[in-house]
């Protein structure tokens, strides 16, 4: 397989602690996620010489680990880390950490929005997928109609990241809450 990997490394941030337990949790994360690559290849590998009698040139599995900063200062570190897979179809995982500079801890969405945060989240979330219907009838979101159930309301550990302005977007992945060629949804939760 062809592995392209970029990962992040926390540093400077005052907090060593923080810094060492995540850049581990980052470095555990993508040595299990490139062990499972090289496994999977090899099985592959093997099945196909088992039935073929050789291997395709062709049909190479290909990993691409990088990652985007969304906002780095005093107060906040925010970073994602995406893992795309290319076989037949691109799949791509994302990890989320969200940083509070001054404490050293992992933000929560509580954290951003207030005890209310479910609340919040799901009428601006069920908001703005109405209005991007009505500005594109020909947007798709899940709605139960199909036997999928489509977006009912956040998880408690929703995947999120902190912007430049200080809003938390929540981030849904492919075939979430939409068909999978809509690709990953993401939203800005403007608070009120």
């Amino acid at each position: 397989s062809n592995l392209d990997i970029k990962i992040p490394v926390v540093s400077s941030t005052g907090h060593p602690e923080l810094e060492d337990r995540i850049n581990q949790e980052i470095q555990t994360r993508i040595d299990s996620i490139v062990k499972q690559t090289k496994e999977e290849d090899q099985k592959n590998y093997e099945s196909y010489l088992k039935e073929f009698g050789s291997v395709p040139e062709t049909g190479h599995h290909s990993l691409t680990i990088d990652y985007e900063v969304k906002r780095s200062d005093e107060q906040i570190l925010s970073f994602v880390i995406n893992r795309t897979d290319v076989m037949a179809s691109g799949y791509t995982e994302q990890y989320f950490y969200n940083i509070d500079m001054k404490s050293g801890k992992e933000l929560t969405l509580e954290d951003i929005l207030g005890s209310g945060y479910k609340r919040i989240a799901d009428e601006s979330i069920q908001k703005q997928i109405k209005e991007r219907m009505e500005k594109d009838p020909s947007l798709q979101y899940f709605d139960g109609s199909e036997g999928v159930e489509g977006f009912t309301g956040i998880s408690d550990h929703p995947n999120f990241y902190v912007n430049e302005a200080g809003n938390a977007v929540i981030c849904f992945s492919k075939y979430e809450i939409a068909p999978g060629y809509m690709g990953l949804q993401e939203f800005e939760i403007i608070p009120n």
